[in-house]
């Protein structure tokens, strides 16, 4: 599962405060996704919990995201995998956690190789590693 949370930038938090409650996010900067993209999870529920929050800022990639929030644009629905790292301040930490289900397709001719079964096992180890060392974060 990969884990998400709404996160600003430390100078962002400084300049704006934290939001108390989902409504407090009408009165601060969101950082959302373009309009075709809001079929995506971490869109709809950032809707669901902040029913007419309006994006101050509308991008297409986590990676977009990050930097806009590394820059100080606002609060973002970020997986831990990229915010935690980068030192990005949790906002309503017990509200705001959101898990995702993470896919790693094969082909079904190709699960028949070793070589493919070898890459998609370490794979897996790999990114359970990298996933297991953010856990710590949310035992708050």
């Amino acid at each position: 599962m990969i884990r998400f949370g709404l996160y600003a930038s430390e100078d962002y938090v400084r300049r704006n405060g934290y939001p108390d409650v989902p409504e407090d996010l009408h009165r601060h900067q969101v950082i959302g996704w373009t309009e075709d993209l809001t079929y995506l999870a971490m869109a709809n529920w950032l809707a669901s919990h902040c029913p007419g929050v309006r994006p101050s800022l509308r991008l297409t990639s986590f990676a977009a995201q990050a930097e806009a929030v590394r820059q100080g644009a606002g609060w973002a629905v970020l997986p831990d995998f990229i915010a935690v790292p980068a030192g990005f301040a949790p906002g309503m930490p017990d509200l705001f956690r959101s898990e995702s289900e993470l896919w790693l397709l094969t082909h079904a001719q190709s699960r028949a190789l070793q070589r493919v079964n070898l890459v998609r096992d370490r794979v897996i180890v790999a990114i359970r590693e990298e996933l297991n060392q953010l856990q710590p974060q949310h035992s708050a």
